[in-house]
């Protein structure tokens, strides 16, 4: 229901409510129990999850990333290190610690997919090997008293036995049970080689000491001597890989040179021994001047022709490499094992294009900007850009260098033609000649070759050094404390979740606000709660019994609230009491009233208008006939159905006998013609009615009253029922004085300070 308020002509028109802090602290405060039980239950629950997972160890090792100059050698006249600081080698390193290759390598090192949930590994087994092929499974091995070992395959039931301490094999899968075992059966679980590798990255972590070259890496695990051993694994698979791939590129070249090393041998010992046949058969032992001058230029252009094929085949394997993946790594490594780049055009944009990949590198790293950064994206952008034009200028390089290699083919092929203008035998042993200086020379560059590369393949090393190894794994909570937190941060929002939630569904009048924006009516007094007696009865006089409580004191402020209500319009004698629904106190409420208007000297007539179901003569201990609807059916006199001086100035009138047409007689002349004459009798003329959504009793009474006094429950009467219940007062002309807000909690209630202000000192 939209809150209202009432415009010029009296009726009510929408307003808009503003919502404060105080109204959030107050729905907390209402609904404390709810938040404390869903935080207690979050807790409860994330206590039990800690404590079913198990104790975790960590490991601690320093490495040393060294500078990778120095560290690599030189291929002929090139100096490869400058070439390897395309990129931060701490970052790098960094990024390779959690990688599969790192992972696979500690996996197949420490056999680690044999683990054992019940006892350390390395206490259990003294030895053990599990082929990567070998399926994974659960499997129990069972230590006798009398020094045997069993092992069982839980699934298909196969089995090994042997003696303590001796090779128990089964399948793909070998271990030994140390001497020390105690007597029992252990579960030993093997992993797929998958969840194994998963297990080793995703206990790593590393992080660099700020201004070093220094990387601490730790790993945590449940075994707490096995911990160590993994991350020490981990640190040596770093020092291995690091350089691993760049040893097997530079060790393929060198046995792709030695090849053709062989090949060369072999085809100048051929030729020499050609030379040597077709001397002594033609018994010819030196040529012409002529001939030698076109042997000798013949020789150079061959030996030319040669290099000119490798430099070609360099460009081709750049563009192999750059072309087909583009990867930083590819690129480092073919400078490694390139014999050189002759295009300044090629090796302006090769160069280039590692400082390019050098920058990003330095931009992105653990400290360093986002690789979405726009920065970062318009670096990338000229990385593309540089490697198209190297793609470019690469294959522009081997277009000329196929062009000379067709321009010495036609040269070489003119100087065989005038070699052939020579006498036969002279030209025949010119060329052999020629062919033997062809193939020495070939040998020669060829052996040169070979060296260097087997000089730069042996001068790679890596560059991670151990500081610190690990030693052992200390205990660590595994995040038990911080679950715990965040179980009772998470169990608190949800708690207060749904307490805003509940507040939302709950459609009930709460506060004194609350009645003033639902129906637009002053509250001429809040009644808080007050306390029951023995039986669990609440104490209807209140204000008689405890006449110093705060509920008294309550009482006093809505008659001072009703005596100047309307003051200036017409003064107040007969007031209707009545509530939209029933057990919101009404009943309650008029009683003490009646007793405090009565204790205060004005004389008061108390009457139980509800003929179906009044309670008033049970309040004052009196009997329910004769009564108001005995009065109302004629037969007897008002001053046999009135009690007076039931309390001093209060006279009382019970219902009566329940008649079959209560409305009918509430609206007759007869009761019309008694309150006229009760109100001039009586300073207040008090009247408990029924419901007004439940009968039509109050409405019917409200016609012949001064004013309606309407009682709501706090946090039980519905926003729309009063809203309904005011309707039908205002349908009917009725005068409403206001509203009644009847047992309040002052603990949880904006009105608290109300109380506290003006019922304080009555406490």
């Amino acid at each position: 229901m939209s809150p209202i308020t009432r415009d010029a002509t009296g009726h009510p028109s929408l307003r808009r409510e503003q919502v404060h802090l105080e109204d959030y602290w107050r729905v907390v405060r209402r609904r404390w129990w709810l938040i404390a039980l869903t935080t207690g239950v979050a807790i409860v629950g994330a206590v039990w999850t800690a404590s079913r997972s198990p104790q975790l160890y960590q490991a601690l090792a320093t490495l040393q990333v060294g500078d990778p100059r120095g560290r690599t050698g030189q291929i002929g006249d090139i100096d490869v290190s400058p070439n390897l600081l395309w990129t931060d080698p701490i970052e790098s390193e960094l990024q390779q610690l959690t990688t599969k290759a790192v992972a696979s390598y500690v996996v197949d090192t420490l056999q680690l997919r044999a683990t054992s949930p019940d006892i350390s590994r390395d206490l259990l087994l003294d030895f053990i090997y599990v082929d990567r092929d070998a399926p994974p499974g659960r499997y129990e091995l069972t230590v006798g008293r009398d020094a045997s070992a069993r092992i069982e395959n839980v699934a298909s039931g196969e089995s090994a036995a042997n003696a303590l301490g001796m090779p128990l094999e089964m399948g793909r899968m070998a271990l030994t049970t140390r001497d020390s075992v105690a007597p029992g059966t252990y579960t030993l679980i093997i992993l797929s080689q998958g969840a194994a590798e998963a297990l080793v990255t995703g206990g790593l972590a590393a992080s660099v000491r700020p201004e070093t070259n220094l990387i601490d890496i730790t790993y945590t695990g449940s075994d707490q001597l096995l911990t160590p051993k993994i991350l020490n694994g981990a640190a040596s698979a770093l020092r291995a890989l690091g350089v691993r791939r760049l040893r097997e590129w530079a060790k393929s070249r060198t046995e792709f040179i030695q090849k053709q090393l062989s090949e060369s041998s072999q085809n100048l010992i051929t030729a020499l021994e050609q030379v040597e046949h077709y001397k002594e058969d033609r018994g010819v032992t030196s040529l012409s001047s002529e001939e030698t001058r076109l042997l000798s230029r013949l020789t150079a252009l061959q030996l030319r022709r040669e290099e000119i094929l490798v430099e070609r085949n360099a460009y081709n394997r750049l563009i192999e490499r750059v072309g087909q993946s583009g990867s930083p790594e590819d690129i480092q490594q073919f400078a490694v094992v390139s014999t050189g780049i002759g295009s300044r055009a090629v090796q302006y944009y090769f160069d280039r294009l590692l400082d390019l990949l050098e920058q990003r590198a330095t931009d992105v790293n653990p400290l360093g900007m986002d690789p979405s950064h726009p920065a970062i994206r318009a670096l990338d952008s000229r990385i593309i850009d540089t490697q198209n034009r190297l793609l470019a200028s690469t294959k522009q390089a081997a277009a000329g260098l196929d062009a000379r290699l067709g321009a010495l083919d036609q040269t070489i092929r003119g100087l065989d033609r005038e070699l052939g203008g020579l006498p036969a035998v002279e030209t025949a042993l010119s060329r052999l000649e020629n062919q033997v200086e062809i193939n020495s020379d070939m040998h020669k560059y060829l052996l040169s070759r070979y060296q260097e590369s087997r000089i730069a393949e042996a001068e790679i090393s890596p560059y991670v050094d151990v500081v610190d190894p690990a030693t052992w794994g200390r205990p660590v909570s595994g995040g038990r404390g911080l679950n715990v937190i965040f179980g009772a941060l998470l169990g608190l929002l949800l708690g207060v979740a749904a307490a805003f939630f509940l507040e939302y569904l709950d459609r009930s009048i709460q506060t004194s606000s609350d009645v003033e924006n639902t129906l637009g009516l002053p509250v001429l007094a809040t009644i808080p709660e007050f306390d029951q007696d023995p039986e669990g009865r609440p104490l209807p006089l209140v204000a008689e019994q405890h006449p110093d409580g705060i509920a008294s004191e309550a009482y006093r402020v809505l008659r001072t609230n009703l005596a100047f209500s309307m003051a200036r319009e017409k003064k107040l004698t007969s007031l209707i009491f009545t509530s939209p629904g029933p057990g919101e106190g009404k009943s309650t409420t008029v009683s003490n009233l009646a007793t405090v208007l009565a204790s205060a000297g004005d004389r008061t007539l108390l009457i139980d208008a509800d003929l179906r179901r009044g309670e008033l003569h049970e309040v004052f201990d009196l009997l329910r006939t004769p009564g108001l609807s005995d009065l109302l059916v004629g037969g007897i006199d008002s001053r046999e159905a009135i009690r007076p001086e039931v309390r001093p100035n209060l006279d009382v009138l019970p219902a009566g006998q329940r008649p079959p047409n209560p409305s009918e007689l509430l609206g007759s002349t007869a009761m019309s013609e008694l309150l006229k004459r009760w109100t001039a009798e009586y300073r207040w003329v008090l009247l408990d009615t029924p419901p007004v959504l439940a009968v039509t009793d109050p409405a019917v009474l409200a016609a012949q009253t001064d004013a309606v006094v309407v009682v709501i429950r706090a946090g039980e009467t519905d926003r729309r029922a009063a809203w309904r219940a005011f309707e039908q007062l205002r349908r009917v002309d009725a005068r409403v004085a206001g509203a009644v807000l009847n047992e309040l909690k002052p603990g949880i209630s904006p009105d608290r300070y109300y109380i506290d202000y003006y019922y304080g000192r009555a406490g």
